[in-house]
């Protein structure tokens, strides 16, 4: 009697025991299937300007140009600092003006001592700078030149990592370049040279000229800058455009943002799609008491003109 009664528990506690156990597994699955969800939902939001901002409308696969032609309010100036140390005032500073209707970019390489109309007086750049930062700059360019613009600023490594994936760029020398620092030599002789990244900054940062070349930085600059959008921007497709755009917000010190990629995507990619050679540089003139070198007023105009500004 008692094996029949174990049997007959047996019959009725085993099915109770399995179901209970499916039960248990279905609900971890869907705890499971939730989690995934959620964490690749995560993904999506993190990446959606990568994966869905890609590709311009009127484009015909990132391939060229369709029924596209950049507005005249997508008009910008940013000014563009370097420096080797992050606390101090850049050593470099180049006013850009970007017009993508007229497929220009204009490069003005300032002197760091040109002579500003702060917020708070006069001053040269670098005196703007170590009062109030890269704000301060942009408001004495916009005091003494009347110009608006965005701000750039760039140490060794955000350079490095913004320029890694534009390949070489190509210098001419004028005068043999030797520079050592913390063990790391650079050794440029006269002539022709492709640099990487980083052996660019250098020699941008460091370069001197003898009193026959003076002011000849300047030169090297814009010469430089103008290489390397003409050459190394030229042709880029949409996902290297991203990357190029999203380095600098993302390492360097800078008023742009994720925002202003999704507003210039279409215009940067026609612009390294159809201009020709679009940047040229203009060398400002002016006088140099040994302090500060003060604009002249022909210059002042003369920017704006290049600008677009007057009128």
């Amino acid at each position: 009697m008692e094996k029949i009664l174990d049997k007959v528990k047996d019959f009725f506690t085993k099915p109770a025991r399995k179901s209970v156990r499916r039960r248990s597994n279905w609900y971890i699955y869907l705890i499971s299937f939730a989690s995934t969800l959620a964490f690749l939902l995560l993904i999506v939001l993190a990446f959606q300007d990568l994966l869905f901002s890609h590709t311009p409308n009127g484009y015909n696969d990132g391939w060229g140009p369709q029924n596209y032609t950049p507005e005249k309010e997508l008009d910008v100036s940013i000014l563009f600092m370097m420096g080797e140390s992050q606390g101090a005032p850049p050593d470099k500073y180049m006013l850009v003006n970007y017009r993508p209707k007229d497929g220009a970019i204009v490069l003005v390489p300032l002197n760091p001592h040109t002579r500003l109309t702060g917020t708070d007086g006069n001053g040269k750049i670098t005196d703007l700078y170590a009062s109030g930062g890269a704000k301060s700059v942009v408001a004495g360019i916009e005091k003494t030149l009347g110009i608006k613009c965005r701000f750039v600023q760039f140490e060794r490594s955000s350079f490095t990592s913004f320029a890694f994936t534009l390949g070489k760029f190509y210098v001419n020398a004028i005068v043999d370049f030797d520079w050592e620092s913390n063990g790391e030599r650079l050794v440029i002789t006269k002539g022709e040279h492709a640099l990487t990244g980083s052996d660019l900054f250098s020699y941008i940062i460091y370069a001197t000229f003898p009193p026959e070349h003076d002011g000849y930085d300047l030169t090297m600059s814009g010469e430089i800058v103008k290489s390397l959008v003409n050459t190394n921007l030229k042709g880029m497709d949409v996902e290297a455009i991203y990357g190029a755009f999203m380095k600098i917000v993302n390492n360097a010190n800078t008023d742009l943002t994720s925002a202003d990629y999704r507003t210039y995507q279409q215009a940067l990619y026609y612009t390294s799609q159809s201009a020709g050679n679009p940047a040229h540089y203009y060398l400002p003139s002016g006088e140099y008491d040994g302090e500060e070198f003060v604009l002249s007023n022909q210059t002042i105009a003369d920017i704006l003109k290049e600008f677009n500004l007057l009128g």
